[in-house]
C-alpha cells in the first residue's frame, strides 16, 4: 500500500475535529460495544485485541476497512463503500487507540467517503499501525479494522449487521470466507499467533468454526 493512494492528504469534504464533549459522548458509545480482549500470549501478556463486546452482534472481514478487498472472499471494496456510504449516511466519527492510551480516540466527524476510509488507514499507520474506526452518530452502526493483522470488524445493532448479512452474501459465507483467510496466515508475535488465536475467538463473536 505504497502508492500514492495511501498517502496523508487534504480531502475538501468538510471534516472537522470533534469538541471535548463530543469526544465524551463517543467515547462512551464506543465502548459500549467493544472491550480489548486477552490473547494470551505467554511472552507479551499485555497484548490484548479491540474486540466487539459478546453481547454485541459483530461479524469480520479480511483486510482493513475494506481497502482493496480480500483475497479470499467474494465481496469487493466497491460494495464495503457502497454499503457504509448508505449507513453512514450523514457522516460518522473517525477514531484511533493512541500509543499512549489503551482507550479509543475519537478525534474527527467527517463525511464517509472512500478518500476519507483511505485517510484513517494511513492516519492510523503513521501513529504505528493503531487501531482504528468509524461510527455512526447513534453507535448503531461501526467498523473497527486491526492494521496490525489485517482484519476488520464490522458490529452494531442487529437489524443493521443483518443488512449487512444480506449484502454481503450471509453470515455464513462471511464466516467461511474469513476462516478461509485464517487458514492461510499466521504471524509470530511470541506465543500468541494473532491468526491461531482469532480461531479459537471467532466462535465466542459471531459463532464461526469448522
Amino acid at each position: 500500500m505504497s502508492s500514492a493512494r495511501f498517502q496523508l492528504k487534504e480531502i475538501l469534504d468538510g471534516m472537522r475535529p470533534l469538541s471535548a464533549q463530543e469526544r465524551e459522548a463517543a467515547r462512551s458509545l464506543l465502548l459500549r460495544k467493544i472491550e480489548l480482549v486477552d490473547m494470551g500470549d505467554d511472552f507479551v501478556p499485555d497484548r490484548k485485541l479491540y474486540a466487539p463486546k459478546a453481547n454485541i452482534e459483530a461479524r469480520l472481514l479480511e483486510g482493513c476497512l475494506g481497502i482493496q478487498g480480500p483475497t479470499n472472499g467474494t465481496w469487493t471494496e466497491g460494495m464495503f463503500d457502497a454499503f457504509f456510504r448508505e449507513h453512514f449516511v450523514g457522516g460518522c466519527y473517525l477514531w484511533v487507540e493512541p500509543l499512549a492510551e489503551r482507550s479509543p480516540e475519537p478525534v474527527f466527524w467527517a463525511p464517509y467517503s472512500p478518500e476519507r476510509r483511505d485517510w484513517l488507514y494511513v492516519y492510523a499507520s503513521e501513529l504505528g499501525m493503531r487501531p482504528c474506526g468509524m461510527m455512526r452518530a447513534d453507535g448503531g452502526l461501526a467498523i473497527c479494522a486491526d492494521l496490525d493483522c489485517d482484519f476488520t470488524f464490522v458490529f452494531g445493532d442487529f437489524a443493521l449487521v443483518e443488512i449487512f448479512d444480506k449484502a454481503f452474501g450471509g453470515r455464513q459465507k462471511l464466516c467461511e470466507e474469513f476462516l478461509d483467510f485464517l487458514e492461510t496466515n499466521e504471524v509470530d508475535l511470541g506465543n500468541g499467533n494473532i491468526y491461531e488465536f482469532m480461531k479459537v475467538f471467532l466462535p465466542k463473536i459471531i459463532g464461526c468454526a469448522r
